[in-house]
């Protein structure tokens, strides 16, 4: 099989059609192993199963987002915080869909709301460098881009020395 993440998450979505919020994040983090089309089939396999799970909703979203397919991960990063309004990745998750919406302003209300929940996620700040950057506030830019530096890992700030970066990428 061409999908394999560390986590077990691929049988228990098959078999159960439920995501956890731990095991979604393992999942973020082990990546997709190049089949963001096989975990999209997973993600929507979860959701009709629980189509109350804020956590397969927001997976669907990375998904889709992979995909390059942004207005519909908008939409799933929308239905998970309509579920849950305080959860931080799917603020996060937005804001990117929206940046790659040129929607710029909006995203930066995203990635601002997911800094208030979880004020050390490396990625919002990240994100948040780069929308303030491409909106010309070059001093906030630059001062997010200073606190993501402090609150992410060496890998993270590996080889990055402008505003040239992708927001997609982790």
């Amino acid at each position: 099989m061409l999908f394999r993440v560390r986590t077990g998450l691929h049988d228990e979505v098959r078999q159960r059609g439920i995501v956890t919020s731990q095991q979604e994040q393992e999942f973020d983090d082990a990546g997709y192993q190049g089949c963001p089309e096989e975990a999209l089939i997973l993600f929507e396999q979860a959701i009709n199963a629980s189509p109350e799970s804020e956590t397969a909703w927001n997976g669907k979203g990375n998904a889709l987002k992979d995909l390059r397919r942004f207005e519909e991960a908008l939409h799933a990063y929308e239905r998970a915080l309509a579920l849950d309004p305080h959860y931080a990745n799917a603020w996060n998750g937005r804001g990117v869909a929206l940046w790659f919406l040129y929607r710029y302003k909006e995203a930066l209300t995203a990635y601002e709301q997911s800094l208030k929940l979880h004020p050390d996620n490396a990625q919002a700040l990240r994100n948040k460098a780069l929308v303030l950057h491409k909106l010309g506030r070059i001093a906030e830019a630059e001062h997010t881009m200073a606190l993501f530096k402090q609150a992410s890992k060496p890998s993270m700030t590996h080889g990055i020395t402008d505003y040239g970066f992708d927001p997609i990428k982790s």
